[in-house]
């Protein structure tokens, strides 16, 4: 994992601050000689930056709970009406009979 210490363009991009998992090795080693990356480790965030990525973590579970709790409901709203959807044979009706 890198940060950007200034912005940059090209195969890769960056703005200032972001942290980039740059897979090329070669891409790696000239945005370090030139200065616009450096390593960067969760161990580098501040406290202020675990603060904020600990509330859009709670935030996307609140959201991801929410969600699931609506599949819930909807499944459970198709399985009772599959459920009250009456079989031709409790409906009246013989599919194998042949009109005569």
């Amino acid at each position: 994992m890198f940060i950007v210490k200034k912005g940059f363009s090209g195969k890769v991009s960056g703005s200032k601050n972001q942290v980039l998992d740059i897979k090329d090795k070669e891409i790696v080693k000239d945005l370090l000689r030139a200065g616009y990356i450096e390593e960067y480790s969760d161990k580098n965030q501040t406290n202020s930056e675990l603060k904020r990525e600990n509330e859009n973590l709670k935030k996307t579970i609140q959201e991801l709970e929410s969600e699931i709790a609506t599949l819930k409901d909807e499944l459970a709203k198709a399985t009772s009406s599959e459920e009250e959807t009456p079989t031709p044979e409790e409906d009246g009706e013989d599919k194998n009979k042949t009109n005569e």
